[in-house]
């Protein structure tokens, strides 16, 4: 008796899985998701291919649905547009709950089979589980009726890195940076522009802002005290990994790790570290302010410590350190391709066409006191090298000349080498190597004579106009100058040693344009030095820069492997080298 009601169990059961299968089974129509025209109606979706889906030229420009991305995972979505009239419009949009958006891709539907029609977007979800909304919409301006495909995937998106880095997870990276600044000038020019402002911003408020003890030559002198800074870093290696959010075919290696500050092995959460600052800010200047004036200010800074008190560890956690770009094929990403020249010659190829060598987000762009700072990498991959760069740069340069050449046009700037160029620019000294660049340029150099004919400038005499302009503004041309000398080392592993940068300003001021105070044939020197380097080695100075005495050229802390600067000729910038190609263009246009 069992046996059999334990047959029939199963038997039924089978029957009904054959009968309601196929309601399970069959694929969803767009009126399943229906009404979903905005964000509070986005229709719940699963991954995988959803065919047949429909936007409405006149009931609905937008369709909206909505998935759940748990942390650690990416969503990719694709949309392809199957059926629309020619030349159409569409946006593909992915946003949070909050109607943050996310991502974004816009694209056309052409009729031309050889046309793609597809947009894709991705979000990676680092730290915490959230709901995604898909928004597929019709152009604004020339909307139609459209059939469309959705294909969206949930994955894990973290991988293996596509470079080797001298830097592994645990690593401690320790530097210092140092910013000091310097102001020279007469006690008549501290006197009539202090005097100035401080009529000036007392007038703007309308109440004393200066206490009556107020000099303004004590106040700079504090100033550029508190600005000067030198303190520690460290930066501790949580992880490295392959970003892959499956898009243009390319990827990111990442390097995350925390950020702390201080001195003397005293290290403390960079909020605490600008706490403490603004209250040396407190302390220092409080003196020179009218009290009551005073008491608002010191309420918003008192705020402002309480609330960088407050900051949790985990704000300085897996923060993003460095990160570097991985194209499957960087000629194919940024449009390299140019028709070879007549003689067979081809455009030269890319040192390494998997990778970008453009700085990205920079360590020490988190606060704005390191901002000049921002634009420094704290690693490249191990074989990497900036003089294969250089190399081809010259390469492109001289393609770039034979190919004005075929075409007869006459550019001036191909008279001249690279080291010609640099130095009608004022650059008096450059090196590069494969771990290192150092330049030293000085306004006194710059060849105008030379720079006025490469310009093609006719309305006039460059230099005497330029120095026409800065008289208008209140400065003696003849005894102003500036010059800067600049160095990046990496050590072998391509992880950097040291970033120097060393400005000298003078500003002579001719008063003729100036009738607000009386500083005629005064004269300003204004002194920056900053750099960053690492624990164990030393920043090189302004001479060893001029001498090329850096990265490979010098034992890096501080010693000399010998007096052979690095390559002696002037780099081009990797932006310059665009600039380049755009002469190409230029001339293939004019065919």
């Amino acid at each position: 008796m069992r046996k059999t009601i334990k047959i029939s169990t199963v038997l039924l059961v089978l029957l009904m899985a054959s009968y309601f299968s196929p309601i399970y089974t069959r694929a969803l129509d767009d009126s399943d998701y229906e009404p979903n025209n905005d964000l509070e109606n986005a229709a719940l979706i699963t991954t995988g291919e959803h065919t047949g889906l429909t936007l409405s030229s006149t009931t609905d420009d937008d369709d909206w649905f909505k998935i759940e991305l748990t942390e650690g995972m990416a969503i990719s979505v694709e949309m392809e547009v199957t059926d629309s009239d020619n030349a159409n419009y569409f946006y593909l949009q992915l946003y949070n709950e909050n109607e943050t958006y996310l991502d974004s891709e816009s694209f056309s539907y052409y009729t031309d089979d050889n046309y793609e029609n597809k947009g894709k977007v991705s979000y990676y979800a680092d730290e915490f589980t959230l709901m995604i909304y898909i928004q597929c919409h019709n152009s604004f301006w020339n909307t139609n009726d459209a059939t469309y495909t959705l294909r969206i995937t949930i994955f894990d998106p973290k991988g293996e890195t596509k470079f080797s880095y001298g830097i592994e997870t645990g690593d401690d990276l320790i530097y210092t940076a140092i910013n000091n600044i310097d102001l020279q000038a007469s006690s008549k020019f501290y006197n009539e522009v202090g005097g100035y402002i401080v009529d000036e911003i007392e007038s703007n408020e309308g109440q004393d802002v200066f206490s009556n003890s107020f000099n303004f030559s004590h106040f700079m002198g504090d100033l550029l005290d508190f600005i000067s800074t030198e303190v520690d870093l460290k930066f501790s290696i949580s992880d490295i990994y392959n970003l892959d959010l499956q898009k243009d075919n390319m990827s990111n290696d990442i390097i995350e790790g925390s950020f702390m500050m201080g001195n003397d092995d005293n290290w403390v959460l960079p909020s605490a570290y600008l706490a403490g600052k603004l209250e040396d800010l407190n302390s220092t200047f409080k003196p020179y302010f009218d009290p009551d004036f005073y008491d608002d200010v010191q309420s918003g800074l008192n705020e402002s410590i309480t609330e960088l008190n407050e900051v949790e560890a985990e704000e300085f956690e897996d923060l993003l350190i460095s990160i570097h770009t991985y194209l499957d094929n960087v000629t194919d990403a940024i449009d390299l391709s140019v028709d070879p020249l007549d003689d067979g010659t081809v455009f030269p190829a890319l040192p390494d066409n998997h990778y970008l060598p453009i700085p990205l987000n920079g360590f020490l762009g988190y606060y704005s006191i390191f901002s000049l700072f921002s634009s420094v990498e704290l690693c490249y991959p191990t074989d990497f090298s900036f003089l294969d760069w250089y190399n081809w740069g010259l390469d492109v340069y001289n393609f770039s000349a034979q190919y004005a050449e075929q075409e007869g046009e006459d550019i001036s700037v191909f008279d001249h080498s690279i080291q010609d160029l640099f130095e009608i620019g004022g650059i008096s000294s450059f090196h590069v190597d494969k771990q290192s660049i150092g330049f030293v340029w000085s306004s006194s150099g710059i060849d105008f004579d030379a720079l006025q004919d490469l310009l093609n400038y006719t309305d006039g005499d460059l230099e005497e106009d330029l120095a026409t302009q800065l008289v208008n503004q209140g400065i003696d041309y003849n005894n102003s100058a500036v010059s800067i000398s600049f160095a990046i080392e990496y050590n072998s592993d391509m992880v950097l040693a040291s970033f120097a940068q060393y400005i000298d300003l003078t500003i002579a001021f001719d008063n003729t344009s100036i009738t607000e105070f009386d500083i005629d044939g005064e004269t300003v020197t204004y002194s920056i030095s900053q750099s960053i380097v690492r624990e164990g080695y030393e920043t090189p100075t302004a001479e060893q820069i001029q001498d090329g005495e850096i990265g490979e050229n010098r034992d890096l802390d501080g010693g000399f492997f010998s007096n052979i600067p690095g390559a002696p000729v002037s780099m081009i910038s990797f932006a310059s080298l665009l600039s380049l190609f755009a002469i190409v263009y230029y001339i293939k246009r004019r065919k």
